[in-house]
């Protein structure tokens, strides 16, 4: 099933992606080349090395952190949340460049960070996650 003509997204185990309710993305970290895991319900229902998001969100869950700066040792607890856009994967959305660049280190902050300054980010209007990782437009 196709979900959008530049969504690169592929259903895991024949589950069923709903494009109404939003769905949690996070980096896999298994696997050659950077591919994304998108969950509904608690359960992995396709991946993907491309996906528009709208309506996002940044969550991380401060006890599996803990434990990832413990153990030194990989284990996903960083999440974006939105809905899955099926229109074109764009550069631009609605004329606005998707240039504001974040990023996620467990080391340095239990946040998302903008790349350029380092301050928080908790909502976007727009994300897309691919190769270069994580680009949105924010809120006005």
């Amino acid at each position: 099933m196709s979900y959008g003509l530049h969504n690169e997204i592929t259903p895991y185990q024949d589950r069923e992606l709903d494009l109404t309710k939003p769905v949690q993305v996070y980096r896999r970290l298994r696997g050659k080349g950077v591919t994304y895991s998108l969950k509904q319900g608690g359960r992995v229902v396709a991946h993907a090395t491309q996906v528009m998001l709208r309506d996002v969100s940044f969550e991380v869950n401060e006890t599996t952190r803990q434990w990832v700066i413990k153990h030194k040792r990989k284990q996903p607890h960083a999440f974006v949340v939105g809905t899955v856009v099926v229109d074109e994967v764009a550069d631009y959305v609605n004329g606005e460049r998707l240039s504001t660049g974040l990023f996620y280190n467990p080391y340095v902050a239990g946040q998302f960070l903008r790349r350029e300054d380092k301050q928080p980010v908790t909502q976007a209007a727009y994300g897309v996650l691919n190769y270069y990782g994580l680009s949105v437009v924010l809120p006005a």
